[in-house]
């Protein structure tokens, strides 16, 4: 399931797991890991998750996994690039997945 907040943050689940990801942290591996089922809150950074004895929890995720928007401090220079400077969270968030689809794509390429 996708937040709604980030292009590029999402969590999957098994049957007894929730895995959560941001693809833009880390395009391989997971950021966190977590027993039950989820539902990501359509607005602000925070998940509900049921357990299997029918309780549900209400977790406001961690600062890493919750940066959105265009940010110094989510540059390496700590500096926003010209190009990003006056575009809007939403088109900012469309490019970030823009530019994960070229990598993804990238590397189907190189299998071959």
């Amino acid at each position: 399931m996708w937040a709604r907040y980030s292009s590029t943050v999402f969590a999957c689940a098994t049957q007894n797991k929730i895995f959560f990801y941001d693809l833009n942290v880390d395009k391989i591996g997971k950021l966190a890991e977590q027993k039950y089922n989820i539902a990501f809150n359509q607005r602000d950074p925070i998940i509900l998750v049921g357990d299997t004895h029918s309780g549900i929890t209400l977790l406001k995720l961690s600062r890493n996994l919750t940066k959105f928007g265009i940010k110094a401090s989510n540059f390496p220079d700590g500096k926003v690039p010209k190009e990003l400077e006056n575009m809007s969270i939403k088109e900012y968030e469309k490019q970030k997945m823009e530019n994960l689809l070229q990598v993804v794509s990238k590397w189907e390429r190189e299998d071959y």
